[in-house]
């Protein structure tokens, strides 16, 4: 390798020399590095909205896949750099940060969620030819999805909401926190419908049921999501005008989000979850831009709903859509007791899993807790039809557990997704360690200048770099941070509105990665 430190050139115009990029102006040429790194980047307004912990999938190629390699990552450029666990095609997980390595395909499966800024950043350790393809459509690459959810937690009393625990097969329990168990001893996470206030419960939002709610999302092991059902389970016009949509929608969003804590991949509610199905177009108003995505609901088998949901532009959110691919409760609610183990039953619900699997799709499944008894539901002892054993715990047991497979509460791939349709990944070079050009970086004069109200600050980026523009007084003491984050290639430009700030000079200052690039100087007269 050439020493990049010690070779700088004057030029005017562009060349490309094999791997030698050379920009105009004052320079240094530099060359892609050994250990190649990128930026992975959303949209900042969707960041700060909805977070994207849960990790997404990049597919990268590479020639080399030895035993030392490694990548490493990081959400600002002034951190240090982390270490990706590694994973193999034979290791079941889901949801976490991770890399696998795939030496027959030369391929590097890169899974992370954003952190600290809307900026993820990457460095591959002794990879060679390194280049991004583009997001797996499923985490990690995986063949299909199955995507569980179940709704009406807190709607009626005779599901014991907020009654003491004492444990999955009593049947005094509260049935959705035995639910929440059940699929727990099977690794697969879901999606809880919540009614924050419930039709049939006199006291609003009764303190114990969010106890309960909390006990499970205090376990820290990602499995369940809190979703939105409504307050009180509306699903008529009627019902919904009593009061009123948005307290209905948007009160019951607000007090999962102000009762619960430690809710996984962050404190956001991403999916509504409709009551009954209903919807008219106040529904939708009022779920618009509020969501990512809104569930639909039929009661009925959906074998073609299989594929993600599209966008609405309209209502700025994903669906209606993930109807149920299988009616869990079509097939459960047919026994007596509801829910008890009969062969058929079980393989009717293997079948229509296993075709959606082999369809590389998504299974939708559903089913509602309050309709059934836990010492039925959720018994796990050995199937005899219709004398003991549950059909959906060995279905779950048919089901779960498969490396290939990924399972996901509702929202969190519908988060994933989002970033799938969003993200930007580009191949970025240590700025630190080059000479930044005049025709790389452009900070333009406030205008107008002076200025009593606001001032109109411009800059423009021919490559992507963490930007940062500081405004200080005449003393040095810096009065405000106006931009501080990473910015891809582009023109940018916003009004500055000053805060408590006397007449007088002041400086605005552009750095890049932590240095300062260029000041300007500007009058602020009252």
């Amino acid at each position: 390798m050439h020493n990049k430190t010690n070779r700088s050139l004057f030029i005017i115009i562009i060349f490309i020399i094999n791997t030698h990029f050379i920009f105009c102006g004052t320079f240094r040429i530099f060359e892609k590095s050994d250990n190649p790194e990128f930026s992975i980047t959303i949209d900042d307004e969707l960041w700060q909205k909805w977070g994207f912990k849960y990790p997404a999938t990049y597919i990268f190629n590479t020639n080399n896949t030895g035993l030392n390699t490694s990548v490493l990552f990081r959400y600002n450029s002034h951190d240090p750099w982390l270490t990706f666990e590694k994973k193999t095609s034979t290791d079941f997980f889901n949801g976490i940060d991770c890399i696998r390595i795939n030496n027959d395909e030369g391929k590097v499966y890169v899974s992370v969620g954003f952190g600290t800024s809307n900026t993820i950043f990457l460095k591959f350790i002794n990879f060679e030819n390194v280049s991004f393809v583009r997001v797996a459509k499923y985490y990690d690459n995986s063949k299909a999805v199955y995507s569980l959810s179940n709704d009406n937690w807190a709607r009626r009393t005779t599901a014991n909401p907020g009654a003491p625990w004492q444990g999955m097969l009593n049947d005094a329990s509260d049935k959705y926190q035995a639910s929440i168990h059940a699929a727990r001893i099977y690794n697969i996470p879901f999606t809880v419908g919540i009614n924050s206030i419930g039709k049939e419960i006199v006291e609003p939002n009764p303190p114990e049921m969010w106890e309960r709610m909390q006990e499970e999302l205090d376990y820290s092991d990602f499995s369940w999501e809190p979703g939105c059902h409504s307050r009180t389970h509306p699903y008529s016009v009627s019902a919904y005008t009593v009061y009123g949509y948005w307290w209905e929608i948007i009160g019951c969003r607000n007090d999962i989000l102000t009762k619960l804590s430690n809710i996984p991949y962050g404190q956001y509610v991403f999916e509504f979850m409709l009551p009954a199905g209903y919807q008219n177009d106040s529904v939708m108003n009022t779920a618009a831009n509020e969501f990512l995505f809104v569930r639909g609901w039929n009661g009925n088998h959906n074998p073609t709903s299989t594929t993600y949901a599209p966008w609405n532009d309209r209502f700025d959110f994903y669906g209606i859509g993930g109807y149920e691919t299988f009616s869990y409760d079509e097939v459960l609610e047919a026994r007596s007791p509801k829910g008890r183990y009969y062969e058929s039953d079980v393989l009717q619900m293997n079948n229509a899993f296993e075709q959606v699997y082999n369809d590389n799709g998504i299974f939708y499944a559903f089913y509602h807790a309050d309709r059934y008894e836990n010492s039925v539901l959720f018994d796990t002892l050995p199937g005899i039809n219709g004398i003991q054993g549950s059909s959906l715990m060995k279905h779950f047991e048919y089901l779960a557990n498969r490396p290939d497979v990924w399972y996901v509460a509702n929202g969190w791939l519908y988060s994933y997704h989002a970033v799938a349709d969003n993200v930007i990944v580009e191949e970025t070079y240590d700025l630190s360690t080059e000479f930044i050009n005049s025709s790389s970086i452009k900070l333009n004069q406030n205008y107008p200048n002076p200025f009593s109200l606001n001032t109109s600050i411009t800059y423009s980026l021919s490559i992507p770099a963490h930007i940062s523009i500081r405004i200080y007084d005449s003393n040095g003491k810096i009065v405000q941070t106006l931009v501080d984050k990473y910015q891809n290639s582009g023109s940018y430009s916003f009004l500055y509105y000053p805060k408590d700030m006397k007449s007088g000079l002041y400086y605005y200052e552009l750095y890049v990665d932590n240095q300062l690039y260029k000041r300007k100087r500007m009058l602020f007269v009252k």
